[in-house]
């Protein structure tokens, strides 16, 4: 692709993408109705032609792909259709060099119809692997260094690759591209208009507020390399495909070979395009504590010579300290058993146990009996928040303290924390009783009393042994 064309004819292309999906319509191959429940990608054929669909079952909710990246044997579109044919849901071109990638989230349970064609929208003889997965589903393989949420942790300043990456690692299309219906292309939005093309991540905590830079320099000095940077300190990996204008900080995708990144050459924060009319430079990143970073390394030229790229800047971003526990997410309420913590920095999922946390308070001795974390059971690496399953459950009012064991956990850089406690508070039940009128005689029934109660957790509206509901509750299912 000339860059150049790109940059001129971007509106056209996007139009074309989605109003110009294919529809030429030839046998079905394979034959059967396909079904998975794994992020792994499954082989559907190794042999399908331009013009042949196969159908698929779908579950509201879930996401799903389909992709020919991987095998070179003629340029594919797919398109991704009702049964009927009457209604196009998904269209991809080009997602990977000349094949393509389907993402889709289905909005009902039901079947599909995934069409390849040769383009523009022909048909052929020659022979096509084509693959599919269901991503938000279990099961699957853990994210690479190519994946987002496996992203490399900056413990070093430089990091030189004799070879270059290839492909899109487990996870496909983090990124939107130009066709995406999750992209509002061009500066100051995704720059990266196509998507994921042989790349690598990379992540960074900042811990002390400053500039970053870095340079990307190639081995081979007609290399050509992209680069985006995002800012998901309260995002996570998928909002860069489903709200990319909102965690894009810096992004290059200007058609210059050799060294490329934010090294404050000049002043624009996105750059793509023409090599006449852009720099593949971007002015420095400003960065405060606290915040989380990826950044995508992108080999347009698809070469395998290779790259270095080295960080600097004011700021301390390259990880150097263990790290510690930052805060406790929302404290407990009276008779409830988890707790979410919350460290200042992400911690590898595998080094996180049950028997790393000490939990101390009234009504104790507590024992924390499980960990879990939402980005580690998906497959992740590394996440920042953790929920712990405390055995028994709260159910004193007080200030309670959970410690963290030396050389316990570490965070990505192998770094080990050390002792350290954070505290948190449970509101107990309290009550009061008044005496409104005294009875007039002993023994006698003519008094009464008012009484109110505040905190614990209120029981369910329907108990299992009861068939009244719960002053205060609503009455739910049948009416009448």
């Amino acid at each position: 692709m000339i860059r150049l064309l790109a940059a001129i004819s971007i509106v056209i292309v996007f139009t074309n993408n989605l109003y110009s999906q294919c529809s030429n319509w030839g046998n079905n191959y394979p034959s059967g109705t396909f079904s998975t429940t794994s992020s792994s990608l499954t082989t559907v054929s190794t042999c399908v032609y331009g013009s042949e669909y196969s159908i698929y079952s779908v579950t509201s909710g879930q996401t799903y792909v389909w992709t020919t990246c991987g095998d070179t044997d003629f340029d594919t579109q797919l398109s991704l259709w009702n049964t009927a044919h009457t209604t196009n849901y998904a269209y991809n071109d080009n997602a990977c060099g000349y094949q393509s990638t389907i993402t889709w989230t289905a909005t009902f349970t039901g079947t599909v119809h995934l069409l390849v064609s040769q383009y523009n929208c022909t048909s052929n003889s020659t022979c096509m692997t084509l693959s599919w997965a269901c991503n938000s589903c279990g099961g699957g393989v853990p994210p690479t260094v190519q994946d987002c949420r496996g992203a490399i942790p900056l413990c070093f300043q430089t990091y030189s690759n004799p070879n270059s990456y290839t492909g899109q690692g487990n996870y496909y299309n983090e990124i939107p591209d130009y066709s995406g219906a999750n992209s509002t292309d061009n500066c100051p939005n995704n720059c990266l208009l196509d998507g994921e093309l042989n790349d690598v991540w990379y992540t960074f905590t900042v811990a002390n507020s400053g500039t970053v830079s870095f340079t990307i320099t190639p081995n081979s000095a007609g290399d050509d390399y992209d680069w985006a940077v995002y800012n998901i300190t309260n995002y996570n990996c998928e909002t860069i495909l489903s709200n990319n204008s909102a965690v894009q900080t810096s992004c290059n995708f200007c058609g210059i070979a050799g060294a490329t990144g934010p090294t404050g050459a000049v002043s624009q924060t996105c750059e793509y395009g023409d090599p006449a009319y852009c720099s593949p430079y971007n002015s420095v990143l400003n960065v405060t504590a606290g915040q989380i970073y990826v950044i995508n390394v992108s080999n347009f030229s698809s070469t395998q010579s290779g790259y270095t790229i080295t960080f600097g800047g004011t700021a301390q971003i390259v990880d150097n300290t263990g790290p510690y526990l930052e805060a406790i997410t929302s404290a407990p309420a009276c008779g409830q058993s988890t707790v979410t913590v919350r460290f200042n920095e992400n911690i590898q999922c595998s080094t996180v146990q049950p028997a790393d946390f000490n939990i101390s308070g009234p009504g104790g001795p507590y024992t924390c009996t499980a960990t879990s974390s939402t980005t580690c059971n998906s497959g992740g690496n590394y996440d920042r928040f953790y929920t712990l399953t405390v055995s028994p459950a709260f159910t004193a009012g007080g200030t309670y303290t959970i410690g963290l064991n030396a050389n316990s956990v570490s965070d990505i850089c192998n770094h080990p924390t050390g002792t350290q406690t954070v505290n948190f508070t449970v509101t107990g039940v309290t009550g009061t009783a008044t005496v409104v009128q005294h009875v007039s005689c002993n023994g006698g029934n003519n008094g009464s009393a008012s009484a109110s109660g505040s905190g614990g957790t209120a029981p369910p509206c329907r108990s299992p042994s009861r068939a009244r509901r719960r002053p205060g509750c609503t009455r739910t299912g049948r009416t009448g």
